[in-house]
């Protein structure tokens, strides 16, 4: 959606139309808004130790551009906001919804998130059973870790 060689000042326009789309979308559906509770302050203490396009990368997240008009504009329409843990999203949205629901895998971490927002929780496959993962145009078989064994159900 937002591209660094935008015009200056554009790539905000598009930010808040968007999520003004959004807020005026749940608005009249009457239905919260869910978003994942990022926070990059301890990484970006860290750059100075990162490759110069993992710091160009991290520098380049518009995650803080985006929260706080999101919060603003959900409070001014009196929609309330989520904010769910953001761990593991992609991974489970690839394993457990990507292939079976022929999403992609940032759709089905999307329907994580969701999910989150509405309190549900997450089991993982039973341990043997390997997972079709679509990566790059294909699929991988993923094996579950031994030490995922156990019951553990990932919760907001």
């Amino acid at each position: 959606m937002l591209r660094e060689d935008a015009r200056p000042g554009r790539g905000n326009a598009v930010l808040s139309d968007a999520l003004t789309a959004t807020v005026d979308w749940a608005k009249e559906a009457r239905q919260p808004v869910v978003s994942e509770d990022l926070n990059f302050t301890a990484m970006k203490k860290t750059m100075a130790q990162l490759s110069p396009k993992g710091a160009r990368t991290l520098s380049g997240l518009l995650y803080a551009r985006y929260q706080q008009p999101l919060e603003a504009k959900c409070f001014r329409a009196g929609v309330e906001l989520i904010l769910v843990d953001p761990a593991f999203t992609s991974t489970i949205g690839a394993v457990k919804y990507a292939s079976r629901r022929a999403r992609s895998v940032h759709a089905a971490a999307a329907g994580d998130i969701a999910r989150r927002g509405q309190k549900l929780t997450e089991c993982p496959p039973r341990v043997g059973t390997d997972v079709r993962v679509p990566v790059r145009g294909g699929h991988h078989a993923l094996a579950l870790p031994a030490r995922m064994a156990g019951d553990s159900r990932v919760a907001a």
